[in-house]
């Protein structure tokens, strides 16, 4: 029977956390680097309007979409609705069609 020492498989774990550490620092220091590893947000709801192909790309189906938009926006109706970002994340951020207008004034 083949026993192997439990320490590579400890050190293996230490590596990879001190991998992780860094990254996660290069990522705070340098916005680009950030972008390259974390992505940018992607625009679900532009105008009321579903952006399908980017809700396809990012496996986000309508019902997803309207769930979160209940939980978060408060609202069902799709046209009260100006932006829809899918965060880096993976959150999903809504901004109401009405505090744009407000904003303006």
């Amino acid at each position: 029977m083949d026993q192997r020492p439990f320490f590579p498989t400890l050190g293996t774990g230490f590596v990879l956390v001190l991998l992780h550490r860094f990254l996660g620092i290069a990522a705070y220091y340098s916005h680009a680097f950030g972008i390259l590893v974390k992505g940018r947000p992607v625009v679900l709801v532009q105008g009321g309007r579903l952006q399908q192909k980017n809700m396809l790309w990012e496996h986000i189906s309508k019902h997803d979409l309207e769930e979160d938009m209940r939980l978060d926006a408060k609202t069902q109706d799709l046209s009260k609705i100006q932006v829809a970002l899918l965060e880096r994340s993976g959150d999903i951020s809504f901004i109401k069609a009405n505090s744009v207008e407000q904003q303006a004034t």
